[in-house]
């Protein structure tokens, strides 16, 4: 058995360590399943709503596309990724008897070592090491960004990931047809947890395809390029019918996608929830608090420095091309830095005359030819030759961060850089029209660097086993201290209310448009198994906004519009502030009536009212 390869037992160890570490983590969510959800009602209950949809409507048919929120608009389900990757999981667990939210948070906490273990099988395979790969998995699984997105399910589904790099890596190194099937269930597995890292994965691969195989061998790369499209093929039907649902919709997300880039400071953000970092996330909130963690970081860059430090390589025109590059680079840099302090300036070189302004232009053209300096440097160009992993990882990590920082990257709000590689990929089908949240670049971005980190630590320790032990042990406290949170709120599930829904068509639930009260509207959906007018998504119907408007402003004709399509039962709320009360309003219509009440909730029927035809014209005769 080749020795870079761990033993069964071995991965039962580690996955029992992690899953172990998941349940403390979230502690104690694991003795109340059916009760509580992890963060908050939002997100959470969307993904348990789907979950349950899927485990009970066949996917990919009609039916299963038009879930029963946002009534009346179909193909609901595209609104949102459907999570089928997170329903392998979850659909068994339900139909063996456990409840939808159950269900959710088993998947939840599942997700934590699954991830885990894929980057440990990854790094154990480069290394040979378990000490080396027992940190990539720690450092991957419960990374802080993950922790920073413990609501959202979906992005929490990331072993597809360093499960495709492993196939990639066995196959270059052993040529056999088996790691190209592996390679295609991985990517189609990560396809059906997440599109949104199946699209960003892309680019990791492309860059690994570029480090580690190169244009010249042709064979190789149609043969993985071949794996590759086998494992994205059951997908397009999914993506074509979500592109077209969107398309109906008009669905636009480019106004969003400098909104939910990162910061260059977004890499030192983390969540309010750590116990450690939390006091950093005043400088981002939401999407750009994307701390990869400090202990792995520190990994990568001291196996970095020692490699550099023991590499040998000769000088030639190239590598002095390289450092007037640099130089160059810094003085273009100077210029741009005396701009931005001292304001605009011009430079005169003979007749040419040059107008310094924006610190971002001349950053942008220091970037650039620091950049070239470092791609004709002879130590990278050297790392190439000898496909070095540890430098590959650690320059993968740099250029997904950057991604990560959209279309248009700011250092705390100001303007970084011209024309950064997002603004490219945006040129490409798929970023352009449905990708709104460049920041999540940061989670590939996370896994190239613990494997850099766990490599660096291997490199570091050498054959010290000792040594290897103490500062083994060392690390993996300080990577358990980055993402511990300081607390996780675990918050009740809503309540169930009882109502006779009768024949109805819809049922809506008052106050309307806001995340909490719509989300659990869709919760309580499970429940009647009526269609439900509220509903939660990363996209809107257009008549959703209009009706929130309406209903907002309390126009009860909205309702007798609904009500128009079938009867329609009105849940109105009681437990909210007095111009948010709805039940005096509805009292006072005559098309309305009072079917029943509890100590939180008044529900209404509403019938249509039927339309009178004009009366005929004087004179004309019926036909």
């Amino acid at each position: 058995m080749n020795s870079n390869q761990p033993q069964w037992r071995t991965l039962l160890v580690a996955f029992a360590a992690y899953a172990l570490l998941a349940v403390a983590l979230t502690w104690p969510l694991v003795v109340d399943l059916d009760g509580q959800v992890p963060h908050d009602l939002g997100d959470p209950l969307l993904s348990t709503v789907l979950l349950w949809w899927n485990a009970h409507v066949t996917p990919l048919t009609d039916a299963w596309w038009n879930g029963p929120w946002f009534f009346p608009a179909p193909g609901s389900l595209a609104f949102s990724d459907p999570r089928l990757g997170a329903s392998l999981l979850a659909s068994p667990l339900q139909w063996l008897g456990a409840s939808p939210v159950a269900a959710y948070n088993l998947t939840l906490l599942v997700s934590f070592p699954l991830s885990a273990l894929a980057a440990f099988l990854l790094v154990h395979h480069l290394t040979g090491r378990r000490d080396a790969a027992a940190i990539a998995g720690l450092a991957f699984g419960f990374n802080p960004y993950r922790m920073a997105h413990t609501e959202h399910l979906e992005l929490l589904l990331a072993y597809g990931m360093p499960l495709a790099l492993y196939a990639l890596h066995r196959y270059v190194a052993e040529r056999r047809a088996v790691w190209l099937v592996a390679l295609a269930g991985a990517l189609l597995l990560q396809g059906l947890s997440s599109s949104y890292y199946l699209l960003f994965f892309s680019v990791f691969m492309a860059l690994w395809l570029i480090w580690f195989v190169g244009w010249r061998d042709w064979k190789t790369l149609a043969a993985i390029a071949g794996a590759a499209m086998a494992g994205v093929l059951p997908l397009t039907p999914i993506y074509l019918q979500m592109w077209r649902i969107h398309q109906l919709y008009r669905f636009d997300r480019s106004s969003e996608v400098e909104n939910f880039s990162a910061d260059l400071t977004s890499v030192l953000t983390g969540s309010p929830l750590l116990a450690f970092w939390g006091w950093t996330s005043s400088l981002n909130g939401g999407e750009g608090q994307t701390f990869p963690g400090l202990t792995i970081t520190l990994l990568a860059v001291a196996g970095a420095v020692l490699a550099g430090r023991a590499q040998t390589v000769t000088a030639d025109r190239w590598s002095r091309l390289s450092r007037w590059l640099w130089r160059l680079a810094a003085a273009v840099l100077v210029v741009g830095i005396v701009a931005a302090v001292w304001g605009p300036f011009d430079l005169r070189f003979g007749p040419v005359r040059l107008t310094i302004t924006a610190f971002f232009k001349t950053f942008s053209i220091a970037a650039l030819l620091a950049t070239l300096g470092l791609l004709s440097s002879a130590r990278l160009r050297d790392a190439h030759r000898r496909r070095s992993v540890l430098a590959f990882y650690g320059v993968a990590a740099a250029v997904l961060f950057l991604c990560s920082l959209g279309p248009r990257p700011l250092v705390l709000g100001h303007q970084l850089l011209y024309r950064p590689p997002y603004a490219w990929l945006m040129a490409l089908p798929g970023f352009a029209e449905s990708i709104r949240v460049p920041a999540r670049f940061a989670m590939p971005a996370a896994l190239a660097l613990c494997v850099a980190g766990s490599v660096g630590f291997a490199r570091l320790t050498g054959g010290h086993h000792r040594r290897a032990a103490v500062w083994g042990t060392v690390a993996l406290l300080a990577i358990t201290a980055d993402m511990w949170p300081s607390t996780l709120p675990l918050v009740p599930v809503p309540a169930r209310w009882a109502a006779d829904t009768g024949d109805v068509a819809a049922v809506i639930e008052l106050p309307f448009g806001l995340v909490e009260f719509d989300s659990a509207a869709m919760f309580r959906s499970m429940q009647h198994r009526v269609p439900t007018v509220n509903g939660m998504s990363g996209s809107l119907p257009p008549h959703y906004r209009a009706l929130s408007r309406a209903l907002l402003e309390r126009d009860t004709a909205a309702l007798e519009t609904l009500a128009g399509i079938g009867p329609l039962l009105i849940a109105a709320r009681r437990q909210v502030s007095e111009p948010d009360q709805w039940s005096p309003r509805l009292d006072a219509l005559a098309s309305v009536r009072r079917v029943g009440h509890d100590d939180d909730w008044v529900f209404y029927r509403m019938d249509p009212t039927p339309t009178p035809l004009p009366a005929p014209a004087r004179g004309s005769a019926c036909t």
